[in-house]
């Protein structure tokens, strides 16, 4: 028999025993059903419910009979048998059962399963995914339940007050999504003093933003200014004071805000600068943009690390650009030079932009500013006593290896990476035919120090240089007899290393 003929005669055989279980129990007499489902309700918790649920003869008796339910759900968490995922079915399966009650019993019902999953989630401060799953579809049950529903206000009060207190606790892991779901059932202004209430008696400065957006809600802008005007230390205060500001259509003030946020506030303060930079262009202002500039360098406050990516740099540029002002864009440059902040992109749009006398000048600078930094790195990493393979100045030995490599000076690139192995590897095509001599010293040392270091994956990382230093040999300085005399005294020399052997004779 195929797979899909005994499916379909099991489904026939279940559908037949169900359908002479149903006119079984039609034939049965009032007595006889009600025995059998009074037996069964006190054999069964669940039927009980169901039933309790279902007839709704004593609402109070039935919702505490469902609410010592939902908690019975909840195992100990230190006990062997706990399961998140088993206390998420559980409590849906009640859920489900309430279904197709009153929209109060439901309510009820499930703000007590959304009560006890967040006790438990703020009790031991866990996320769990089932249980934030299970949270997540009673918020939205219950913020359909009591939209519309006047009658249910005073619960949906309870309920908004009870998400409030979790969220000044704040230890459940879901705190935004509790904020939102008490803000999401906010319809007339008492709800939203419930919130308001509680964040003040939390007395928390973190708070002061969400405060202001209530306040707002409920259109008294007054409060809401004073709340923004007070304890203005961050620059995101003074933002959010200004935005404010912008908001009720008064520009002047928001703009001394914002000049004051600049000067007093600290952390962040891109919105504010942001802010200032767009008013300015406004106004076609760009001396001030470029004061605006050298006060972000100043006050080490650019909103990029580099001084090319940040805002204000960025629309001067374009500016100075598009109006052929030389002597501004040249300015501009020189700015990122006095920073160190050079590499191959800004060197070309240096050489790009400058006349020809400017640049042989810019281009000097440009060069000894990078020797230096590599001579100053190069002292300190001497002074720590580095051994071998030093990244000198990498990263600006890197920058200069990059130029030299563009202007196709080989000597000097020679030179620069001659001490970085990773560079000389970066520049071995081009370095190699004629450098040969040192390439092959360099990478048997290179070898030597791998297998001293032990290994195989030391010994893996040295066969690529292996198979480069008998390149040099055979093809470049065409010594075939040297390279024969070099590999039989490293497997000579090593064969107390098996595994070294093993690499070696997969070449």
């Amino acid at each position: 028999m195929k797979l899909t003929e005994y499916t379909d005669a099991a489904i026939k055989k279940r559908k037949k025993t169900d359908s002479s279980l149903a006119v079984t129990i039609k034939k049965l007499s009032k007595d006889e059903l009600a025995n059998i489902v009074i037996t069964y309700a006190q054999k069964y918790p669940d039927v009980k419910r169901d039933l309790m649920v279902r007839l709704e003869s004593n609402k109070k008796a039935t919702f505490e009979t469902i609410r010592k339910h939902i908690y019975n759900a909840f195992s100990s968490i230190e006990s062997q048998n706990y399961s998140t995922s088993t206390i998420s079915k559980k409590l849906s399966t009640i859920l489900q059962s309430v279904e197709d009650a009153s929209s109060e019993m439901q309510a009820k019902v499930y703000w007590a399963a959304a009560d006890a999953t967040l006790s438990e989630l703020n009790a031991y401060g866990i996320y769990d995914d089932p249980l934030e799953d299970l949270i997540i579809d009673t918020f939205e049950s219950l913020v359909n339940i009591f939209t519309d529903n006047e009658s249910l206000n005073d619960l949906k009060s309870d309920v908004i007050d009870g998400l409030m207190s979790y969220y000044i606790s704040g230890n459940s892991g879901i705190t935004d999504l509790i904020y939102e779901t008490a803000s999401g059932l906010c319809r007339e202004e008492s709800d939203y003093q419930i919130m308001i209430d509680r964040l003040k008696r939390s007395g928390s400065s973190y708070h002061k933003d969400l405060l202001a957006g209530l306040y707002a809600a409920i259109g008294d802008t007054d409060t809401q200014q004073k709340v923004l005007e007070s304890k203005l230390e961050y620059g995101m205060d003074y933002w959010k004071l200004a935005k404010y500001w912008f908001d009720q259509g008064d520009r002047t003030k928001a703009f001394d805000v914002i000049l004051d946020g600049i000067e007093k506030g600290n952390g962040r303060k891109n919105e504010l600068y942001e802010a200032l930079q767009k008013h300015y262009q406004e106004e076609n202002d760009y001396d001030n943009i470029l004061k605006l500039l050298k006060q972000k360098i100043d006050k080490n406050e650019l909103d990029q690390r580099m001084l090319r990516d940040d805002g204000a740099y960025q629309c001067l540029w374009e500016y100075y650009s598009r109006t052929n002002d030389y002597s501004q864009q040249k300015q501009l440059l020189e700015l990122c030079l006095m920073r160190n902040e050079v590499d191959l992109f800004f060197y070309k749009k240096a050489e790009k932009t400058l006349n020809k006398e400017d640049w042989e000048n810019f281009e000097s600078k440009i060069i000894i500013n990078l020797q230096n930094s590599i001579t100053q790195q190069q002292e300190k990493l001497k002074s720590q006593k580095w051994t071998y393979d030093a990244p000198y100045g990498s990263y600006e030995t890197s920058i200069l290896a990059e130029i030299y490599n563009y202007k196709k000076e080989v000597d000097k690139l020679f030179e620069i990476v001659r001490g970085n192995i990773d560079l000389l590897r970066t520049y071995e095509s081009l370095l190699l035919p004629n450098y040969a001599s040192e390439y092959l010293n360099v990478y048997r040392n290179r070898i030597d120090r791998l297998i001293a270091a032990r290994g195989r994956k030391n010994y893996q990382t040295a066969v690529p240089y292996v198979k480069k230093v008998k390149q040099i040999y055979t093809e470049m300085l065409e010594k075939p007899s040297d390279w024969k005399a070099y590999i039989t005294h490293l497997r000579t020399s090593n064969k107390s290393l098996p595994a070294l052997q093993e690499e070696l004779s997969r070449m």
